[in-house]
């Protein structure tokens, strides 16, 4: 195993920021190649353990003595591992060095002793510097800011006193009474002197030139440079401390009321409360009498042992009672009397059965024999290939649908009393009740609207004192379900209740009585269900 060769450096030591990264992550990759080493040799000691090393041949070892080997690789390579840790965290460090670092700033030095000047343009002693010494402008007082601007040829610096308007002969721009104007001699000419003009008007800056052959001004060149595409904003600094609170200024004096404004608009109509309270449900009216029960029929002849007799026949039935009338509206009618019940033929005896054989006894359970030894655990062997994955088995049975639950519903009621109805024409309802949407119901309430796809349940029925009479639940116009009242006159009530499947709404459900007449009560029910 090779050792880290550090590349050769002279005394006169000039490596760079990048340099020093560099060399920090050549230092890892060779202590990265000195571990791999290390992993290696522990792989041979154990190959040369099982002697499984080509080319050496060692001593059989034993159970134990594998066991130790195996112990011995197990340590280095936890020391491997925690040395891969201190690696990875000086890789990350030496990876992440900032682009610059800026030390704090020293201390300043003392003030040098001053130094002597011995002269200033060929003057000494003590020396007073004008600007027409140094061939500077010459300092001008202000200036009206009114003043023409063709009149200032002579080099200077001129700024208006801001009080008396904006300048004449100036850009057609500058309207503010605020300005300063740069004037420079810039030649001497046949004429006049050629002159140049600065003018600062916030925010833009203007050039012109007096040509002293020809005695004109050029136009104003404006210096203002386009305005570039906007950076993008920089990250947020550090939010800095929060500075200590000041006094309380003193409370400024209340200011005067203000008008009262408008009346605003009248807001919107609440929401509808809730439907008050079902009131109480009305006395029951007493059962009727029940009829007597029809006589028993004689009992049949008892047949001969082991042959069951023939079932005796049974007695008619008896005719229904009339329903019992309903009563008023809120009381209900007793129940009319119920019929006599046939007589029941008698059923033959049924023959003995013969008797069971006795149960042969259980022989003995043999002895259970002695355990064996556990023999010495083996060496773990190579994992195998792993084997392809198996075919997926047969889908299990489809779990029971979820329940269906209420989400909503509407109910049509007609219990005014009696009214007229007409064959063939959809009853028109009284009272309505609708949770929401998904069920409508309008005037003239004939009508009942299930607007969305769904399961519904419906029921329908009523009480008539027609005989014969059927209600019939119509969608869309077609009959799907029909009660059927009977012979009987009687105010009886009768319904029947349906599960529709809606694919696609909407879809009208009415109820359609098959005879003219009257009628005491009818009603429509409809429940949207949806499942849990």
């Amino acid at each position: 195993m090779s050792q880290p060769n550090m590349p050769n450096i002279t005394p006169n030591i000039t490596l760079g920021r990048d340099d020093v990264v560099n060399l920090l992550l050549a230092s890892i990759a060779m202590e990265e190649m000195g571990l791999a080493h290390i992993i290696n040799a522990e792989g041979e000691k154990i190959q040369y353990a099982l002697g499984t090393l080509n080319g050496t041949t060692g001593p059989p070892a034993t159970i134990q003595e594998i066991l130790d080997i195996n112990r011995s690789a197990a340590s280095m390579l936890d020391t491997i591992f925690k040395k891969e840790i201190i690696l990875d965290s000086k890789m990350k460090t030496a990876t992440n060095f900032p682009e610059e670092v800026v030390g704090p700033t020293g201390i300043t030095g003392p003030t040098g002793p001053p130094g002597g000047v011995l002269s200033v343009n060929g003057l000494t002693g003590d020396v007073v510097l004008t600007a027409e010494d140094v061939g500077g402008f010459p300092l001008t007082m202000s200036v009206s800011s009114a003043s023409d601007l063709d009149s200032f040829t002579d080099p200077g610096v001129y700024s208006s006193n801001g009080t008396d308007g904006p300048p004449l002969s100036a850009p057609p721009t500058v309207t503010s009474p605020i300005w300063t104007l740069y004037v420079s001699v810039v030649s001497p000419a046949t004429v006049n002197p050629w002159i140049q003009q600065l003018l600062f008007s916030n925010p833009t800056l203007y050039i012109r030139s007096f040509n002293g052959d020809t005695s004109t001004w050029s136009n104003w060149q404006s210096l203002e440079a386009p305005i570039g595409v906007t950076g993008p904003t920089g990250s947020a600094g550090p939010t800095g401390p929060t500075g200590p609170t000041g006094p309380t200024g003193v409370t400024g004096p209340t200011g005067a009321t203000g008008a009262t404004g408008a009346t605003g608009a009248t807001g919107p109509t609440g929401a509808t409360g809730p439907t008050g309270a079902t009131g109480p449900t009305g006395v029951t009216g007493p059962t009727g009498v029940t009829g007597p029960t029809g006589a028993t029929g004689p009992t049949g002849p008892t047949g001969p042992t082991g042959v069951t007799g023939p079932t005796g026949v049974t007695g008619p039935t008896g005719p229904t009672g009339p329903t019992g009338a309903t009563g008023p509206t809120g009381v209900t009618g007793p129940t009319g009397v119920t019929g006599p019940t046939g007589a029941t033929g008698a059923t033959g005896p049924t023959g003995p059965t013969g008797p069971t054989g006795p149960t042969g006894p259980t022989g003995p359970t043999g002895a259970t024999g002695a355990t064996g030894a556990t023999g010495v655990t083996g060496v773990t062997g190579v994992t195998g290939v792993t084997g392809a994955t198996g075919a997926t088995g047969a889908p299990g049975p489809t779990g029971p649908p979820p329940p269906l639950v209420l989400q909503n519903y509407a109910f049509l009621d007609d219990g005014t009393g009696v009214e007229p109805v007409t064959a063939g024409v959809p009853i028109e309802m009284d009272a309505t009740t609708i949770s929401n949407g998904d069920i409508t119901i309008a005037a003239p309430f004939d009508t009942m609207t299930l607007t969305n796809a769904g399961t519904y349940w419906v029921s329908f029925g009523g009480q008539f004192s027609l005989a014969n009479q059927n209600l019939s639940l119509n969608v869309d116009g077609v009959p799907y379900a029909v009660t059927i009242q009977g012979a009987s006159t009687s105010q009886g009530m009768f319904s029947k209740e349906v599960i529709l499947n809606v694919p696609t709404g909407p879809v009208d459900l009415t109820v359609v009585p098959s005879n003219g007449g009257t009628m005491q009560y009818a009603y429509l029910t409809a429940v949207k269900l949806i499942e849990g």
